[in-house]
């Protein structure tokens, strides 16, 4: 079968039942490389891809650093790689919320959770454990604003797209998008 285009890839319909091209999936590689991209859509798949990728590669080397390195180096290769595979999310984050129709500004919500994180690592890092549990019990209150943060950024990412073009692009869907 000829597409619309007259390559000779199966067509398929998008959701407005115009003719498209075959989608070509973004993996986890794609998002990397659009790290600093905050224009434009990704897909749901996009991000879940991101995610299984991300598990794939930091659970397989905790368990290794574990084995080999002292607690020490362990617990700092464990972070450097939690803070190095993060470095994606923001803008995945931003285009999930441009697919939905939404402001990428919603992104300040996972930001706000990954700084208390990164703040409380931080402190255990050059301060002790004892230093991070003093801020831990008079910011205990905050733990309760990450937790609803992060639970509103998941629920936003996951939400499905809107169909068709909107503001921040074409639908990834389609195959159009870039």
């Amino acid at each position: 079968m000829t597409s619309a285009k007259g390559s000779t890839w199966p067509t398929m319909a998008n959701a407005r039942g115009n003719l498209t091209e075959p989608r070509t999936e973004s993996g986890p590689l794609d998002t990397v490389r659009r790290t600093i991209t905050f224009a434009g859509r990704s897909g749901r798949s996009e991000l879940i891809s991101y995610l299984f990728a991300t598990l794939l590669v930091s659970v397989p080397v905790s368990f290794i650093s574990g084995l080999a390195l002292e607690h020490d180096a362990h617990m700092l290769a464990g972070n450097g790689l939690t803070v190095l595979l993060a470095l994606p999310v923001p803008t995945l984050l931003v285009r999930r919320f441009h697919d939905s129709g939404r402001s990428g500004a919603w992104v300040w919500l996972a930001v706000f959770g990954f700084s208390v994180w990164l703040l409380r690592t931080a402190i255990s890092a050059l301060w002790g454990l004892d230093a991070r549990l003093t801020f831990d019990a008079w910011t205990w209150l905050i733990d309760w604003a990450v937790i609803i943060a992060n639970l509103a950024s998941v629920m936003l990412a996951l939400l499905p797209g809107s169909f068709g073009t909107n503001r921040y692009g074409p639908d990834p869907r389609d195959g159009t998008a870039g």
